[in-house]
C-alpha cells in the first residue's frame, strides 16, 4: 500500500484549517514586511509605513461603506472577538449600571468567542446562554434566539461559517429576529 501512496499526488482536505496563499495575496504581504518601521516615528520610512497603512484603512472603508476612523487593524482574530465582547459588554454596564449584561452565543462558537464568554460569566459579569444547535443541520434556529433574547441582552454572536463543518448559518434571519425582539424589549 506504501507505494501507490508514494507515487500518487498527495491531497489536500484541511482546506477548512487553512489553505495555500493566492499569489497576489503573497506579493501584498511580501511587500507589506518591506515596510517594517514604527508608523508611529516620523522618519521616511516610519512614514512610508504610515501611508500604506492610511491607505489600506481607506481602501476597506470604501469596501465596508464605512468611514476610515471606523476601520481599526488588530493583531487577530482573538484579540478582535475579545475587544467586541468587552466594549459591548462595558458599554451596557455603563448604559444600565443596575442590571447584568446577558450575551447569547451559539453553542459552536470558535473558542476565540466561547472563552472569553464563560470567563465573564463565571467571574459573575454577564449572564451567559448557549443557543443550542438543531443536531440534523448544524445551524442555529433564528426562532430559538428570539426566546432567548430579553432586556438585558447586549450581544448575541453566532459566527457566519463554522471553521471546522463548513455550516453557514442564517444570519440574515438572526438578524431579523434579534431585531424583533429588541425593538419588543426597548434594548
Amino acid at each position: 500500500m506504501s507505494w501507490y501512496i508514494e507515487e500518487q499526488e498527495p491531497v489536500y482536505l484541511d482546506y477548512n484549517a487553512t489553505t495555500p496563499l493566492d499569489p497576489t495575496v503573497k506579493n501584498a504581504i511580501t511587500a507589506g514586511l518591506e515596510l517594517w518601521a514604527n508608523p508611529a516615528s516620523g522618519n521616511p520610512i516610519a512614514l512610508k509605513a504610515r501611508e500604506e497603512i492610511d491607505k489600506a484603512r481607506k481602501s476597506l472603508a470604501e469596501l465596508l461603506r464605512v468611514t476610515s476612523d471606523e476601520v481599526i487593524f488588530t493583531s487577530g482574530g482573538t484579540e478582535t472577538n475579545n475587544w467586541v465582547i468587552h466594549s459591548c459588554v462595558e458599554r451596557f454596564k455603563a448604559e444600565h449600571p443596575n442590571q447584568t449584561p446577558h450575551v447569547i452565543c451559539s453553542a459552536i462558537e470558535h473558542p476565540s468567542i466561547l472563552e472569553p464568554l464563560r470567563h465573564l460569566r463565571d467571574t459573575g459579569q454577564i449572564e451567559f446562554t448557549e443557543l443550542p444547535i438543531d443536531p440534523k443541520t448544524g445551524q442555529i434556529t433564528p426562532s430559538d434566539a428570539l426566546k432567548l433574547v430579553k432586556p438585558s441582552t447586549c450581544l448575541v454572536t453566532v459566527m457566519l461559517a463554522n471553521n471546522e463543518t463548513g455550516v453557514i448559518q442564517p444570519i440574515a434571519e438572526l438578524s431579523d429576529a434579534v431585531r424583533k425582539a429588541s425593538s419588543k424589549h426597548g434594548t
